[in-house]
């Protein structure tokens, strides 16, 4: 690993905690808390049902994939994940789902190191 990149994995863990929030994953029966996460609201345009460019409005959650796991195990997003996200004392679920035409989650950065998982904001 270069300097650069050392340096850069170094100040990207520091962001996360000064701007992150913890949120927990859900896959089937198994949930894992303290999970960091930077969250964004993104719109992307895409062909709805009826083949007309439709505009979906997705909450956008960066993890290090390291922290991607369930019983100790790393693992990769995939559809109907579930991001469980406390907001004023309310817990809110989000459905990790594929961007219309495209893949529920990609990497965040060159290096490899987090994931960019799309999700829906389901509940409540």
């Amino acid at each position: 690993m270069s300097r650069f990149a050392a340096d850069f994995a170094a100040a990207s863990d520091l962001l996360s905690e000064a701007f992150g929030e913890e949120v927990s994953l859900v896959r089937g029966g198994t949930t894992t808390t303290g999970v960091t996460a930077e969250v964004t609201t993104h719109k992307y345009q895409g062909e709805g049902e009826e083949g007309f460019l439709t505009t979906f409005v997705f909450t956008d959650f960066v993890i290090a994939i390291a922290d991607y796991a369930f019983t100790s195990t790393v693992a990769t997003p995939r559809k109907g994940d579930r991001i469980l996200r406390v907001i004023d004392s309310v817990t809110h679920t989000y459905e990790v789902l594929p961007l219309p035409g495209g893949r529920e989650c990609e990497w965040s950065d060159d290096s490899g190191n987090q994931w960019l998982c799309h999700a829906k904001h389901i509940d409540p």
